[in-house]
């Protein structure tokens, strides 16, 4: 995964016609989402917790972005769930909605962010066009306990406890 950041001195907008999304959007955005038969389940709160903007063409919501977090306070925001409809891609719509969302929230966050993954070559060349730029890569992995049984834990757990007892602590096991 790439960590790629963009600040309002280093971003390119693009102008186009991107629509802000609402709540009484969700339909069409789990539609959207679902184009290409996984699951989707946005509620009208994620909508309106976030910030998405669309792109419409023949009456239809066919490419979309928004956030996974928006922390004014902390002058911090997340990009993601960037999706083109398939018979859509490849004429700039992703770029559209994505430089909508990230104008919209650089004006309350100084720094916004996105991961992308390294092998999606067309969604890097969108963001640097617009004045993202690569930080650091990132690993993510599952963390799978390795011990059998989970007996070291206990042990840990149950020495604490009789650290904490002895001294005269009240101890809580989970």
């Amino acid at each position: 995964m790439l960590r790629m950041s963009v600040t309002p001195a280093t971003l390119k907008p693009v102008e186009d016609a991107a629509v802000r999304l609402h709540g009484c959007d969700v339909p069409a955005i789990n539609r959207l989402y679902s184009s290409e038969g996984g699951p989707a389940s946005y509620s009208a709160s994620h909508v309106e917790d976030g910030v998405y903007f669309g792109v419409m063409m023949d009456g239809s919501l066919v490419s979309i972005a928004g956030t996974h977090v928006v922390s004014p306070m902390e002058g911090v925001a997340v990009v993601g769930n960037v999706f083109t409809h398939p018979r859509y891609r490849g004429l700039g719509l992703a770029t559209i909605a994505t430089s909508a969302v990230t104008g919209d929230l650089l004006e309350h966050c100084p720094l916004v962010v996105l991961t992308v993954e390294v092998g999606n070559d067309p969604a890097v060349r969108i963001y640097e066009r617009l004045g993202y730029e690569t930080h650091c890569k990132l690993h993510e992995t599952p963390l799978i306990r390795k011990e059998p049984f989970g007996l070291l834990s206990l042990a840990r757990r149950l020495i604490a406890g009789r650290r904490g007892r002895a001294e005269g602590k009240e101890v809580v096991l989970l």
